[in-house]
């Protein structure tokens, strides 16, 4: 009743709620006698989301806290990382809103794989939809795998070199390796002892370990047969008993 009250006459009410520190009440409502009243709030979102609640307006005063939500189909920060790839590309203006519209049908992936090593900056985040953490030509890998319902917990693109070796831990163990096995007729391999990604062609003399180009492939193949990806590793999950990790 306060708050509706509060609303009705433009002033604002606040709970204490027994056992709570009364004196941080006390302050605020202090605070806002001396402030004016907000009578619209406007958030700048920096990209237009699909759902949003906005702040409830009456009741609010200069210096308050507003909490608003909104959901997006791409966390923002990929937006942005993917506006600079793409100016860096010399493809601005190509995106727009979630779709990406080239100006040709096909774009060099060695002219790609180098303007995304200019852009990208470290190691996986701590989570898996954070592209412009990720190291490169991993995070497509990490964010399918992720969505079709393996955990990651770490990767590494190698560092270039010949020796350079990429890697990718996951969760439930063996699981990533089947999938990788089976899109690749056994060509892309995961070592389940050391989490190493290897990638073994047809000629056994052409044995390549450090070739990135085909973690594009698998990425690109796991988001494409994701939907039935995902119904085989809920079978495997079960079938084996694997036992997913708590978050």
């Amino acid at each position: 009743m306060l708050r509706r009250l509060a609303d009705k006459t433009g002033g604002a009410a606040e709970v204490v709620y027994p056992g709570e520190d009364v004196g941080p009440a006390i302050k605020r409502h202090a605070r806002r006698i001396f402030s004016s009243s907000v009578n619209r709030t406007d958030i700048s979102w920096p990209t237009q989301p699909q759902e949003r609640i906005d702040p409830h307006a009456p009741g609010t005063f200069s210096g308050d806290t507003v909490i608003a939500f909104a959901r997006f189909s791409e966390p923002p920060d990929n937006l942005n990382y993917l506006n600079r790839v793409l100016h860096t590309a010399n493809l601005d203006g190509c995106l727009h809103g979630d779709t990406f519209s080239p100006p040709a049908t096909s774009f060099p992936e060695s002219r790609w794989l180098r303007t995304v090593e200019r852009c990208h900056g470290g190691g996986e985040g701590s989570h898996g939809h954070d592209l412009g953490c990720m190291d490169t030509y991993m995070a497509g890998l990490a964010r399918w795998t992720n969505e079709i319902g393996i955990d990651t917990a770490g990767s590494c693109d190698g560092h270039g070199g010949v020796l350079g070796r990429p890697l990718i831990g996951s969760s439930p163990r063996g699981c990533l390796r089947a999938v990788l096995g089976i899109l690749s007729n056994g060509q892309w391999q995961l070592s389940d002892r050391d989490n190493y990604l290897t990638y073994r062609p047809p000629n056994p003399t052409l044995v390549s370990i450090y070739d990135r180009y085909w973690l594009l492939d698998a990425a690109e193949a796991i988001h494409t047969k994701r939907e039935r990806l995902e119904l085989f590793v809920a079978d495997y999950i079960e079938i084996s008993g694997a036992v997913m990790p708590a978050l």
